[in-house]
């Protein structure tokens, strides 16, 4: 007990190093009892992409980070003494690009993983597909060209009279799903190992097959992470099962098709129409085709945007079990590389 008096009186140091503004005196208001020391301010994560000698010298006693995963990614052989991080972004795959799997860290990190995260992305989905089936962006293409055109949008589907496949059933995929089925639609997820409906509740099925779930749906909406089992998951002639001319939403990463294979898709009548909002390389290049491709939509990377609250909610849960002994919410697994 005297050991627990002690040590609840001395101020453990956090480090953040995030381009996320305001992160810092969220951090302080939600838990005051730290101490939150800034390695660099948030306006100049971008500027300097190297890491400083002065900041390697900070690492060396460092055991808990807040960090986003573009910087955790540069800095694994500078944290000898480090515990736990907690990245500012809910991919990670950043990390495991140049990872070495005989070098695997002893500190843990975990990743944003919030409803309120999880909830921006599935809002997203929801306004592309009424969107879409409103011919909203129809319209406004005729608004630029001063039609008055009467669409036909008594054809456009409400959200009960849709199927749709989710690609991850994660904390994403489970917000994505919990949003559509509130509506009434039908919502099917596909998983690369069996998943049981009564573990996800608002799934109607889950696949293991993707074909089987390509077969069925309208709209098709991938939040997988990349890793090397979702790396081209819908290469080649992949889309070509789809029997319903669904419209393809990516808001998970962009290597799971290649963008060549993509545009045949859609050349084919394979799917109707591509919403990206993730792409191979990004910013996605001037000269790249899918800018000239009518029927894609493009978005720069914004599904979902880090905000400060997210990060010191989802922070301060795993404090509370980091000091009490407890399992870490969100943790990434080194051999699966998310």
């Amino acid at each position: 007990m005297l050991f627990r008096k002690v040590m609840s009186n001395l101020q453990r140091t956090v480090y953040v190093w995030s381009e996320v503004h305001d992160l810092l005196p969220c951090l302080r208001s939600s838990l005051p009892e730290l101490n939150f020391k800034q390695i660099r301010l948030a306006e100049e994560c971008k500027k300097c992409t190297e890491i400083l000698p002065e900041e390697i010298e900070i690492m060396k006693d460092a055991e808990i980070l807040i960090a986003d995963t573009s910087v955790i990614s540069k800095i694994l052989d500078y944290i000898p003494n480090m515990k736990w991080v907690q990245s500012t972004w809910a991919g990670v795959e950043a990390i495991f690009r140049n990872f070495d799997k005989n070098k695997i860290p002893k500190f843990i990190v975990t990743k944003l993983g919030n409803e309120g995260f999880a909830d921006y992305m599935a809002e997203y989905i929801i306004a592309q597909i009424i969107i879409n089936e409103r011919k909203f962006y129809e319209m406004w293409d005729d608004q630029k060209e001063n039609k008055w055109t009467r669409r036909e949008i008594e054809r456009g589907r409400l959200l009960e009279n849709l199927t749709v496949g989710i690609l991850g059933v994660g904390t994403i995929g489970k917000r994505v799903a919990k949003f559509l089925k509130q509506r009434g639609s039908i919502v099917y997820g596909f998983a690369k190992r069996p998943r049981t409906v009564e573990e996800f509740g608002d799934f109607d099925n889950i696949f293991t097959d993707i074909s089987e779930l390509l077969k069925q749906c309208d709209y098709i909406c991938n939040v997988l992470p990349s890793t090397s089992e979702t790396n081209g998951l819908l290469n080649g002639n992949t889309l070509q099962k789809c029997l319903k001319d669904p419209v393809f939403i990516n808001i998970g990463r962009g290597d799971i098709i290649k963008e060549a294979d993509l545009i045949h898709a859609l050349n084919e009548k394979w799917i109707s129409r591509a919403v990206l909002d993730v792409f191979e390389t990004e910013p996605l290049p001037s000269d790249n085709p899918l800018w000239k491709t009518p029927e894609v939509i493009i978005t720069p990377h914004i599904g979902a945007i880090t905000q400060h609250h997210q990060v010191a909610e989802c922070f301060k849960e795993n404090y509370k079990r980091f000091i009490s002994g407890r399992e870490l919410l969100y943790t990434i697994d080194w051999n699966k590389g998310y």
